[in-house]
């Protein structure tokens, strides 16, 4: 991702962090016109089997998150494939 590219309802504003699994990006939901944080799993041709279940295993947390809020919680507002 690169700053002012656009992905759905989103343009990625700069990139927050990078870490052994993806990066964190500030992006701007046009949508509603607030700022969100994006994370972007590394899941490539090189993944192995053990990133494929990690990235299944954060989809399945995800989905978890979505069906209750906490508010110690990130909001997680949308997820899916690139």
């Amino acid at each position: 991702m690169t700053v002012g590219e656009r992905y759905d309802r989103y343009v990625i504003r700069r990139l927050l962090g990078r870490g052994s699994m993806g990066e964190v990006y500030l992006a701007l939901d046009t949508d509603f016109n607030r700022e969100v944080a994006i994370k972007l799993v590394y899941n490539g041709p090189d993944a192995d089997d053990r990133d494929i279940l990690e990235a299944e295993r954060l989809g399945a947390e995800l989905q978890k998150r979505l069906a209750g809020v906490d508010p110690r919680v990130v909001i997680v507002h949308q997820y899916g494939e690139m």
